[in-house]
């Protein structure tokens, strides 16, 4: 009797399956394994994708102007950039020496100005970088030739303009109000213009604005800005097609990603940059509020469309 139950149990025992551990057991059954989390892709700030590639270094005159500035190519190549920094003439930067091309030197010795970009490539483990490029943006005008001998300079006073008769009265950019009776038969030059009744009627002059990128360069429409690219823009009043001096100006509309002040005086240009792109079929245009002293109480308005490209070097 206890043998035949024994013999029951060996055999049931030989029936199940095995539960010994095997080491070979997880080479041969990989859906056992617990696949490891992916690595996250990091986006270095302020990347983009490149339009505009680097085609070289350019140097240009006109007159006593020499204009230094970087050429490009528009094309996307797939690669990627961003904006390391922006100096002015003459500053020292920690990247200097770490482009591949060189920042060049004004003939006194100072560095150019421009922006330093780093480029990168997407690859299946991230952002890589794979080099900065110097972009150049600067203009030195001389004053005089030192390489020959100076004319003298020679001064002379004007005399003094003589006193205005005593019945004449004095002018003033002040409204002059008179009865009917006493209008003369045509307003003098600094007067408002008076109607029957005595009344003030609007400045007659046309006075306009625009935006220019030197203080007495020309007014532009549309301006072509690189990406990260400091510009600065000149406010500028015109009275009867003369140009006037710009009494204050403030930013209307439109202002850009990076400005230096949002208003300011005729001596102070608004220095700007843009770190977005447009979309397609958008435009950014900023708009500036302009007064003068030659047309007291007007406010001009002055308005320039920006194309912003984006620059970086050709993979």
């Amino acid at each position: 009797m206890k043998r035949g139950l024994l013999v029951t149990l060996v055999l049931l025992a030989l029936a199940q399956p095995a539960f010994a551990w095997d080491p070979y057991r997880d080479e041969l059954d990989p859906g056992d394994q617990t696949e490891p989390d992916p690595v996250p892709l990091v986006v270095p700030e302020g990347i983009y994708l490149v339009t505009d590639v680097y085609a070289g270094d350019t140097i240009s005159r006109d007159g006593r102007t020499t204009t230094y500035s970087t050429a490009t190519i528009r094309e996307t190549p797939g690669t990627y950039a961003r904006v390391l920094e922006s100096v002015g003439t003459g500053s020292q930067s920690d990247h200097d020496g770490s482009s591949f091309n060189h920042r060049a030197s004004l003939p006194d010795g100072r560095a150019v100005g421009g922006t330093y970009y780093e480029d990168f490539v997407l690859t299946p483990q991230g952002f890589v970088s794979v080099n900065i490029v110097f972009f150049q943006d600067d203009r030195l005008t001389t004053v005089d030739d030192v390489s020959g001998p100076r004319p003298p300079v020679t001064t002379a006073s004007a005399p003094p303009p003589p006193p205005p008769p005593p019945s004449a009265p004095p002018i003033s950019d002040a409204p002059v109000y008179r009865p009917a009776s006493q209008e003369p038969s045509h307003a003098t030059t600094r007067e408002r213009a008076i109607d029957d009744r005595g009344d003030r009627v609007a400045d007659r002059r046309v006075a306009s604005a625009g935006v220019s990128l030197s203080p007495s360069g020309p007014i532009l429409p549309s301006i072509e800005v690189l990406r990260g690219r400091s510009v600065s823009l000149w406010p500028r009043a015109f009275v009867d097609g003369r140009a006037v001096a710009v009494r204050t100006w403030r930013i209307a509309a439109g202002a850009p990603d990076v400005v230096s002040i949002a208003s300011g005086t005729g001596e102070q240009p608004c220095v700007a940059s843009w770190l977005t792109l447009a979309r397609p079929g958008e435009v950014f245009v900023v708009t500036f509020e302009v007064t003068a002293d030659a047309v007291p109480g007007r406010f001009l308005p002055a308005s320039v469309t920006i194309d912003v490209r984006s620059p970086a070097l050709l993979q």
